[in-house]
């Protein structure tokens, strides 16, 4: 049947006619096996020829089933507010009515596979969906997300490489909340690097990594060049009762966290000024109970033509805390959580008056403050998941942002935000 099917196609391509099979048998006494076998290796050969630039085809194992693994998730989102949430988008009538939709948040499928002792490989296609202007930071993206392998044996040595495209040790975070935090945001980045660390038996571990950034004002057009790095040190550990994790992590360059990131390519695509980032995180937990804290700063200002806050450059940063209770309810595990979170030099607008165009002699504009929706000032809000059935949870969180005030670039309004999520994985 595979030989037909491939014959037919050949024949569509005109490749396959006239074919004299050399190696067939000239006798007409040649045994129909032979024939058959002449003719297999005569259609591999044309099969290999239309195939010559393409990877792919190798031959399984008999135990790929255990060594290849494929999982997805999927949430589902419907979210109401009393106005919109996005405070960079407030304008005249746009500052009151409420909005509410329903989206998937994000799906995802992942590949893993475990090529040998040393060599595994994770592969991970993304779409995470624009909800709406009033609610999501980012416009759909079907993507290919995540990429990488990584060649360890812990049970060798405790060092790890690993290069492709993922999202790098700086800052600790769910990936997948239903609202991101803006500890999150300032943290969150994704690049094609290659990292070499280390994870020891004591719960210790660590890495350095490089990537291909943002390209400098100063660099000749189309330069490439690998210009950003950033490192990482921790310490887990957790048993059946407690658990603790910290973690610090240096960025090089935080024009390339993907939300200033973002906001930057829809300028010039490049940065003026290099500004290291840092990030620390805290968590623990002690029976039901659990608890963290972050923080994330800018190390300096930002070149005010990049991000700017009051005329100047800006230095953003936020810190966050939670606290949590892991609870049965019906025999099923629940978890209610509520949290804070607050930001600084973030907001959303530079809007001032005719006599204060320019500050320190930088022109103030509107288009250079930290994105095109900034971050609230203060985040309050409270959680709640449950898993009703193995790997499917329905969650609900209701948050409560308040923005900036009118001097400091935001509109001194606040939003109240209810979301619920209906997230299932699967392997």
């Amino acid at each position: 049947m595979k030989f037909t099917k491939i014959f037919a196609s050949l024949m569509v391509l005109g490749l396959a006619a006239p074919v004299a099979f050399a190696d067939a048998p000239a006798t007409a006494s040649a045994s129909t096996q032979s024939q058959l076998d002449s003719m297999r290796a005569q259609l591999n050969k044309m099969e290999a020829i239309i195939n010559q630039n393409n990877a792919g085809g190798f031959q399984q194992a008999a135990d790929w089933t255990s060594r290849i693994t494929i999982s997805g998730l999927v949430n589902v989102d419907a979210y109401a507010s009393n106005t919109s949430p996005n405070f960079g988008l407030k304008s005249g009538t746009a500052m009151g009515g409420h909005s509410s939709n329903l989206s998937v948040n994000n799906a995802n499928l992942f590949v893993d596979a475990l090529v040998n002792d040393w060599t595994n490989v994770h592969m991970g296609l993304a779409y995470n969906s624009n909800r709406s202007k009033a609610y999501s930071r980012e416009p759909a993206s079907p993507i290919f997300d995540e990429g990488y392998v990584t060649i360890a044996n812990f049970s060798e040595t405790p060092f790890f490489f690993r290069a492709g495209t993922e999202y790098l040790p700086y800052g600790f975070y769910d990936r997948y909340p239903m609202v991101q935090n803006p500890t999150q945001l300032l943290s969150e980045t994704r690049a094609t690097a290659a990292q070499v660390g280390f994870v020891s038996p004591v719960g210790v571990y660590g890495s350095v990594y490089g990537f291909r950034g943002m390209s400098e004002t100063t660099d000749p057009v189309n330069r490439p060049r690998i210009n950003n790095w950033g490192a990482n040190l921790g310490y887990a550990f957790s048993n059946a009762m407690y658990g603790l994790k910290l973690d610090a992590g240096y960025l090089n360059n935080m024009a390339d966290v993907n939300y200033i990131g973002h906001h930057l390519a829809s300028q010039s695509g490049t940065y003026s000024d290099r500004v290291g980032g840092l990030a620390l995180h805290a968590g623990g937990s002690m029976g039901p109970f659990d608890a963290k804290a972050d923080w994330v700063t800018a190390l300096q200002r930002f070149n005010a033509a990049n991000v700017g806050y009051n005329g100047k450059g800006a230095k953003p940063s936020a810190w966050g805390a939670e606290i949590g209770y892991t609870f049965p309810v019906l025999a099923h595990q629940s978890r209610v959580g509520v949290g804070y979170q607050q930001s600084y030099q973030s907001s959303s607008k530079n809007t001032y008056t005719a006599p204060l165009a320019s500050i320190d002699g930088v022109a103030v504009t509107s288009n250079n403050s930290l994105g095109a929706y900034g971050l609230p000032k203060n985040r309050y809000y409270g959680t709640y998941t449950v898993n009703v059935s193995k790997w499917t949870d329905i969650g609900l969180e209701v948050y409560h942002d308040r923005d900036f005030s009118l001097g400091q670039g935001g509109t001194g309004t606040s939003a109240t935000v209810g979301v619920l999520q209906l997230g299932v994985k699967f392997a």
